[in-house]
Parts: structure tokens; C-alpha cells; sequence
């Protein structure tokens, strides 16, 4: 725990007492993997927002190349997307390794969203799924809720969905057998760190003897 700050009764503070922990100031992030601090060395000779590119349409380009389908759905989302990509071409300041695993980041979700689409159009009767009794997790920011979820999930009761189930939602997942595909994603989704700040809301749904086991994991 960290030691608590020490304040004389004028209110000034001893020059003896111990600092309290400052994670703004105080954390320092752990050497990059020589590799990787090399990669982004050449970067600082390239034109790194040629070679990776993070503009709208070579996104959407590439998302629909990948996939073989053209159809994101409703367009309420694109001008938060397109906030969300200028502002990462003009504030983060990414380096070569880090414009590719935003590409590469962006580039999964897109082609979720058309895969998604793409599935509903195949199967409208996913509008009659019927979620039965989710139970829903909500907190602030760091404040407990990820290691919650993941307690509850080890209850047999509930089904919640796994973070590479989240990332690569089309086709949904089976039991048994599992596509080398869907493999090689479950791996990918494993293998990614958790986000710096988790979803302020989670839930998961109550297994039922007398119905099919549904789930559902997501901000609110």
C-alpha cells in the first residue's frame, strides 16, 4: 500500500515524510524489445503515414478487400470514426510500430462490422434471441470490474464471451471442432493485452436449463 502523505498541523509538508506514489509522474513504461525500438528507428527516416496509411478510405478499402463484402450498414458510426482516425493522426504521434498495430487494430473491427452486417442479412431470426436474465456489471474506470467479470465468469451458471469471440464475432463460435481459422484468432485474441482502461459496464447472462445459452459482454 502506498505510504500516505504526511502533513504537519500548519499544513505545510515535512521534508521527511515519505512521497505518495504518483502513477501520472512516477511510472516509467518497460524497455521496447530491441527489434522493435530498431523498427521504429527506420521509421524516423520514412514516410511513415504513406507506408501505413490510417486515412478513411484505404481502411475501408482494405476491410472490404479482406472480406468480399461491401456493406458496413447504417452509417451513424463513420463521423466518430472519422473523429476517432484524425485524431490519431494528429495527437498520438504514433510511430511505425505503432501506426501498424493501429491499422492492423482498426482493420478487425471494420471487418467485423461487415461480417456482422453481413450475418444479419443471412440470418434475421438473430432479432429473436431472447437474453434471459443478464446480469450486469457497472463501475468506474480501474475500480474493480474486470476482475469481477472474470470471477463471475468461472461460475458454470453464466456464459460470457472471450475476448477473441468479442474481437471476431462472424461466424459464431461452436463447440467442437474449431476452424484452424477460428483457432489462429482465438490465439490472436488471447495473445493481445488487456486494454489500459476496461469497459466501465460488463454483463453476462444466466444459463438456463430450459433454454439455449446466450451471452454478451459490452460497455453501457
Amino acid at each position: 500500500m502506498p505510504a500516505l502523505r504526511c502533513r504537519r498541523p500548519s499544513g505545510e509538508e515535512s521534508p521527511d515524510a515519505p512521497r505518495q506514489y504518483d502513477r501520472r509522474t512516477d511510472w516509467k513504461p518497460a524497455p521496447r524489445p530491441e527489434w522493435v525500438a530498431r523498427l521504429n528507428e527506420e521509421g524516423e527516416h520514412l514516410d511513415i503515414a504513406s507506408i501505413v496509411p490510417l486515412d478513411e478510405e484505404s481502411l475501408l478499402s482494405e476491410a472490404r478487400k479482406n472480406t468480399g463484402l461491401d456493406d458496413f450498414g447504417q452509417d451513424r458510426w463513420r463521423e466518430h470514426f472519422r473523429v476517432l482516425i484524425r485524431a490519431i493522426e494528429n495527437e498520438a504521434k504514433l510511430n511505425l510500430m505503432g501506426r501498424i498495430l493501429t491499422r492492423s487494430d482498426l482493420l478487425i473491427y471494420l471487418e467485423a462490422r461487415l461480417r456482422i452486417t453481413d450475418c444479419y442479412k443471412q440470418h434475421p431470426e438473430i432479432e429473436d434471441e431472447v437474453i434471459r436474465e443478464p446480469v450486469f456489471i457497472v463501475g468506474s474506470g480501474r475500480s474493480g470490474t474486470t476482475i469481477f467479470h472474470e470471477a463471475l465468469s468461472q461460475d458454470e451458471q453464466f456464459r460470457v464471451v472471450k475476448r477473441w469471440e468479442a474481437m471476431f464475432p462472424c461466424p459464431p463460435p461452436r463447440r467442437r471442432p474449431i476452424s484452424p481459422i477460428r483457432a489462429s484468432r482465438r490465439r490472436i485474441g488471447s495473445s493481445r493485452s488487456p486494454s489500459a482502461s476496461p469497459p466501465s459496464g460488463r454483463r453476462c447472462t444466466r444459463r438456463r436449463a430450459t433454454s439455449r445459452s446466450s451471452a454478451s459482454n459490452s460497455s453501457i
